[in-house]
């Protein structure tokens, strides 16, 4: 039986903080403060998760590499210019910080969502950038091209990085079943 805590829904609403919390601290360029509410979160996460913080870990992992991925491009080709100076090439530590939580909270809050790599898709494609619309319109970031540019860009990677987070889910829930079984 799930805690109250680790009620999907509950998870969403820590990812919803956690998300309001690292935007607003990096559009007034507390960028440390930022990178640290989303690894609070992560850190919740997995210690009301005990018992899958190994699989949790490489959801985060699969995060960090997604985010250097698909930012790192965005970043590298000047579709958005960050408020604070990045750390880890072009890609802002709370930026990349996101990113992991995203992944971490993804497997918990969304499971059913990770079932269907086209719905999945679709919605991160629909979705992502209305996140980074958000953040520009918060000014923790701002656009570096024109806005129809960059969110098209924005809808496609996120649309992709969601398709590889479904199939990781279901590469993840077969090694899972045939452990068990």
């Amino acid at each position: 039986m799930l805690s109250a805590l680790q009620h999907p829904l509950s998870v969403s609403l820590l990812f919803q903080i956690t998300w309001f919390m690292t935007i607003s601290q990096a559009s007034q360029g507390a960028r440390w403060y930022a990178a640290s509410a989303c690894w609070l979160m992560i850190l919740i996460t997995l210690l009301l998760n005990k018992q899958k913080y190994k699989h949790l870990l490489k959801w985060g992992g699969l995060g960090l590499v997604l985010g250097l991925l698909c930012d790192g491009l965005s970043l590298g080709l000047g579709l958005y210019l960050p408020q604070s100076t990045p750390i880890i090439g072009p890609i802002p530590f709370w930026l990349l910080s996101l990113w992991s939580a995203f992944y971490v909270y993804l497997p918990i809050g969304l499971p059913r969502l990770l079932d269907y790599p086209l719905i999945a898709s679709l919605l991160g494609g629909l979705t992502g950038p209305l996140s980074y619309f958000a953040g520009v319109k918060w000014g923790a970031m701002s656009l570096g091209m024109s806005p129809y540019l960059v969110y098209s860009m924005t809808a496609v990677s996120w649309a992709l990085s969601m398709w590889v987070a479904s199939f990781f889910y279901r590469s993840q829930s077969i090694q899972s079943s045939i452990a068990y079984d």
